[in-house]
């Protein structure tokens, strides 16, 4: 701190004074300090300055500067604690060192049992399997007929309405019941002049049942036939609804004793994996509703 505050005093030969100083942080001195070339330095930060001395109210003053004002990136190093006295306390923990004890395994006899009084009793273990399937959402029936009926087949089974509904208009003056049960006799209790237009209607009528009826039937009762559709629970279930199994290679003696997949058409929804609930299989089952992932449940 001495070397901060200090400064040295050189006389010139035009009969003047020159002061010197130095700065250990940068080069900052305030004005009217000049910098001085130094060939030689301790230390590339340090810079030292001149000043003329000169019988000023100022002097004084311009000699002590704070040079620690800029540090300019200097590093600082301080101390975290001070004037901390403190001190260290132990306890010695004392134990005892057990005594090893030395057992002598001597197998005897403590009763016998008579064999009429004693049976084997045969332990089953029932294997538990872990399913991760895509969930399946629930179509109702009349969307799933809705959706067999392509639109062109629906405007021209509408056109054919609205003709036999035009007809029966025209032919029995708005009687639509009468125009049924006519219908129904095949057009026996016409008169003559409307005979003609009896046999367009029972026409238009048969052509519509005889075109229609076999397609809606058939689109119906393919739907009503198939099982409704309920969650994966068991072997049985990925069996029937034909499931990619992917499973564990370690079980496939498991999965062979179901009894389920027997014939080679069967094998082919069999795959081994290392790991059946591995992200890339998660992944496989999320994007195909036909692929489960199995694995024992522990």
């Amino acid at each position: 701190m001495d070397l901060l505050s200090s400064f040295y005093l050189c006389l010139r030969s035009q009969n003047y004074i020159m002061v010197y100083t130095f700065n250990p942080f940068t080069n900052y001195a305030p004005h009217p300090w000049k910098e001085v070339e130094v060939t030689n330095k301790p230390d590339p930060r340090w810079t030292s300055y001149n000043l003329r001395l000169t019988q000023d109210n100022d002097m004084c003053r311009l000699l002590q500067f704070d040079k620690s004002k800029l540090l300019n990136g200097y590093p600082v190093r301080i101390s975290a604690y001070a004037n901390i006295s403190f001190q260290l306390h132990s306890t010695i923990l004392r134990f005892t060192i057990p005594k090893i004890n030395d057992y002598t395994w001597t197998p005897n006899a403590l009763k016998r049992i008579d064999n009429n009084i004693e049976n084997a009793i045969p332990s089953y273990d029932e294997l538990r399997f872990a399913i991760a399937t895509k969930s399946r959402y629930i179509i109702s029936t009349f969307i799933e007929i809705d959706s067999v009926i392509d639109p062109y087949t629906s405007i021209f089974a509408i056109s054919i309405l609205l003709l036999i509904i035009t007809l029966i208009a025209l032919v029995n003056e708005y009687q639509f019941l009468a125009a049924i049960v006519d219908v129904y006799r095949h057009g026996s209790t016409f008169t003559y002049s409307k005979i003609s237009y009896a046999h367009y209607l029972y026409l238009s009528v048969y052509i519509f049942g005889f075109v229609f009826s076999p397609v809606l039937q058939g689109q119906v009762f393919a739907l009503l036939t198939k099982p409704s559709y309920r969650n994966i629970e068991t072997l049985q279930d990925l069996y029937d609804y034909n499931y990619h199994v992917y499973y564990d290679t370690n079980i496939h003696d498991n999965i062979m004793d179901a009894g389920l997949w027997t014939t080679d058409d069967d094998q082919k929804y069999l795959h081994r994996i290392d790991d059946p609930f591995s992200l890339e299989c998660f992944e496989l089952a999320r994007h195909h509703s036909s692929v489960a992932c199995i694995s024992l449940s522990y």
